[in-house]
């Protein structure tokens, strides 16, 4: 959506989908186009998972993480008429580094109800990347802890959905402290709210862009990209576990400027309910894309040799400087 209007208002707008995962290039087209590149392994940015490992989750100050080479290349290509749209689902811990790298962004924030969220990445991904690069969980769970009275969780040792709730509470909350804290422009958008009542969101994203509004961005709304999760279900135990969350999700938005939030019984009805107190392990640890799986290996040794490298080089400049 937020492409498209970039497109409509601009002649060079470049499209980065999760760089600190997914190579610039390849997602540099409408999304109907790349889509399949997600199972390819030359669409992964090798620079980008070290960078994503290498940094932490949780940056409350970003000076000792800048200047950033990555950062620097991604959000200033030396060309005043390229504007820039990034997509991230993983940053919501760093939003004061790409604030304090990128002089003049714009961040549009769109929060989704924790039923749908996490159900829709069950099985597919999950938001710690242990399919691609060492398991985020262990430092997301050190980087809360840090920050938050966090409650032990309902299941004891927290299963694949419950992490994934964990990830859905608390990086949202996180970002939204920080736009609030810091006092960063940001325009936030309830995805449900969007559902229903996409012009009057449509008129205050283009305004918040700086662009004008037109009619027919309301065809943008209409418009199903990327995956749909298709015959959605829950246990009854799956749904007890989420109600928590729901109640923590309308915390979140409670002066969002929402007109309409569903309640959970409007969100679930779109679900079959399925009897029993089982919490599926339907996450996507140790899971690969078929794709991948040949030379997810190889991906690792690169990684590790690219670490290798940056260690070297820093021994280097240490000895020259001393020397």
């Amino acid at each position: 959506m937020v492409q498209a209007l970039m497109r409509d208002n601009h002649a060079i707008v470049d499209s980065w989908y999760e760089p600190f995962l997914w190579d610039k290039n390849v997602f540099n087209r409408d999304f109907n186009l790349v889509r399949q590149a997600f199972g390819q392994m030359d669409s992964i940015s090798v620079e980008g998972i070290y960078q994503h490992q290498k940094l932490p989750l949780f940056i409350d100050s970003p000076g000792p993480f800048l200047p950033n080479r990555y950062l620097d290349e991604l959000f200033l290509p030396g060309q005043d008429d390229r504007h820039l749209v990034a997509k991230f689902i993983r940053a919501n811990g760093r939003i004061r580094l790409l604030n304090a790298a990128c002089q003049g962004i714009l961040f549009v924030f769109i929060i989704r109800n924790p039923v749908d969220s996490v159900n829709s990445i069950m099985g597919r991904f999950s938001y710690f990347g242990g399919e691609f690069h060492h398991d985020d969980y262990p430092r997301f769970l050190e980087g809360i802890r840090h920050r938050y009275p966090v409650p032990d969780p309902a299941t004891g040792d927290p299963g694949d959905m419950e992490r994934e709730l964990m990830f859905w509470y608390y990086m949202n909350r996180y970002a939204l402290e920080t736009f609030a804290l810091e006092h960063i422009p940001v325009y936030r958008i309830c995805y449900e709210d969007f559902l229903a009542r996409p012009g009057r969101v449509l008129q205050g994203l283009t305004e918040f862009l700086g662009y004008p509004y037109h009619e027919k961005y309301l065809s943008l709304a209409g418009e199903k990209v990327g995956t749909v999760t298709a015959g959605p279900e829950l246990t009854q135990g799956e749904l007890s576990l989420m109600k928590p969350y729901w109640e923590r999700y309308l915390g979140l938005i409670r002066d969002f400027d929402a007109d309409r939030v569903p309640d959970l019984s409007e969100i679930t009805g779109r679900y079959r309910i399925l009897p029993g107190d089982e919490i599926r392990s339907r996450g996507y640890y140790g899971v690969t894309p078929p794709k991948l799986v040949r030379e997810i290996d190889a991906l690792k040794r690169e990684i590790k040799a690219l670490k290798d490298e940056v260690r070297r080089n820093a021994s280097k400049e240490k000895g020259e400087s001393h020397g």
